[in-house]
């Protein structure tokens, strides 16, 4: 029977270990542009504006061949704007998860963040993609002045100007409170009718206290101006919080 060196293994594993760990903990990062052909970058955009505090967020990934593929940083002469302004890159954890980020945080009133956004990527051979986007509008939300309090033991209506969703959208109804956030996705019926009725069983999944009411809207597309392998944007908008305090 032959005989295993048991610190020989021990050795060899160790170093298999680390390997593993080095690849794992770099798959958010996949090097910069320069190092990948330009027809491979996946370019996602990302805006989401929440009238609430009136707080714009933008952010562009340069990912190779798609989504899941790692992150790039610009080089060469490459960069990315937004309204011809330079998007910094980000690479703290906490803020970009996916390893390399270019973004915008700024406080804006909802007249400047629903205006068109031009975004334009330069690549390093200097050719450009601009692709211009806009926030979907949410509507003000409305309730009868007594169900300013409401009951979490009745079910609650709410009303708003009605809207036409677009192809690729989502819509939610969106119930805060201290301890708990509940989304309910609204049909495309629904938001034409521009009123909705929270159902009692629901309502009594909330505590008695303040809390505030929501639409919001996600609109999922593609880039106008993009690599061979695609792209993807994100924008979402968020109405202003209505309050409302439960009681029971």
């Amino acid at each position: 029977m032959k005989t295993i060196n048991l610190r020989t293994l021990s050795a060899a594993l160790s170093v298999t270990t680390v390997a593993f760990l080095s690849t794992g903990c770099g798959a958010g990062k996949d090097g910069s542009t320069g190092d990948v052909p330009e027809a491979t970058i996946y370019t996602i955009y990302d805006v989401t504006y929440n009238e609430d505090d009136k707080k714009l967020e933008v952010e562009t990934r340069f990912h190779k061949l798609n989504e899941g593929g790692g992150t790039l940083r610009l080089e060469g002469g490459s960069s990315v704007t937004l309204n011809g302004q330079a998007l910094p890159i980000v690479q703290d954890q906490a803020l970009c998860p996916e390893g390399y980020c270019y973004q915008l945080t700024k406080q804006a009133e909802e007249e400047e963040a629903e205006s068109p956004l031009a975004f334009r990527y330069t690549d390093e051979s200097g050719k450009t993609y601009d692709n211009t986007l806009q926030i979907p509008q949410v509507p003000a939300l409305k309730l009868d002045i007594t169900k300013l309090i409401s009951k979490t033991t009745e079910p609650l209506k709410v009303q708003w100007e009605p809207f036409q969703t677009q192809e690729g959208e989502e819509v939610s109804f969106v119930i805060s409170t201290s301890d708990a956030t509940k989304a309910i996705v609204l049909s495309p019926e629904q938001t034409l009718q521009g009123t909705f009725e929270i159902p009692a069983d629901q309502m009594q999944s909330f505590k008695a206290g303040e809390g505030k009411l929501q639409i919001q809207r996600t609109l999922t597309t593609t880039p106008s101006q993009k690599q061979a392998t695609g792209g993807k944007v994100l924008l979402k908008s968020i109405s202003k919080g209505l309050p409302v305090l439960f009681i029971r």
